[in-house]
């Protein structure tokens, strides 16, 4: 009798981001994941719930890669530009994982360490948690959104070159700061 596979969550999440990379989102499925582990689709059911299950765990994964190296003592904008260029790295090493980030919120037990980091980098500047807390997630709309149209055609290449996304992504992300900035230096 053949010996089965053995998987785990880890296992199962890494090799979904394979297959969203290499067919895209429309490729995601229990079935293609459970042969590409070599286990009956059945059997991942033993360790996610479903499909809404499986995209929160690639989001979280994706989150957590950026998450997990933000650096502490960082004045707010230095931190914002990690996390802009912490995500879209992220996005890029999983381009086909894009549209997935794109509708699946980061768990609270994956974001709740970052939340005393941005805190901590508003403090005394008169921005309340809330306010810190929305303009880190109207941030990351922008980044996962620039993401989208250089990688939502996974496994497609993109239509530009690298240069123009890297362009773009330096306007827009420079901009947003500079309107934070423009706000923080108006007292609104």
């Amino acid at each position: 009798m053949a010996r089965r596979a053995r998987i785990d969550r880890g296992a199962i999440v890494s090799a979904a981001l394979e297959l969203l990379d290499e067919q895209g989102v429309a490729g995601l499925s229990m079935r293609a994941l459970g042969s590409r582990l070599g286990v009956r689709a059945a059997s991942l059911y033993n360790h996610v719930s479903g499909r809404p299950e499986l995209q929160q765990l690639i989001a979280d994964r994706v989150w957590a890669g950026v998450i997990d190296v933000l650096d502490r003592e960082l004045p707010w904008r230095h931190l914002f530009e990690q996390l802009a260029a912490g995500l879209r790295a992220g996005l890029s090493a999983h381009p086909g994982a894009v549209q997935v980030v794109a509708v699946t919120n980061v768990s609270v037990e994956v974001y709740s360490p970052a939340v005393p980091i941005i805190t901590r980098a508003f403090a005394g500047l008169g921005v309340e948690e809330p306010d810190a807390l929305l303009a880190v997630a109207s941030l990351s709309v922008l980044v996962i959104g620039l993401a989208g149209a250089e990688f939502g055609d996974a496994p497609q290449a993109p239509v530009a070159p690298p240069e123009y996304y890297d362009h773009w992504f330096e306007l827009a992300v420079g901009t947003f700061l500079d309107g934070i900035e423009a706000r923080l230096n108006s007292g609104s």
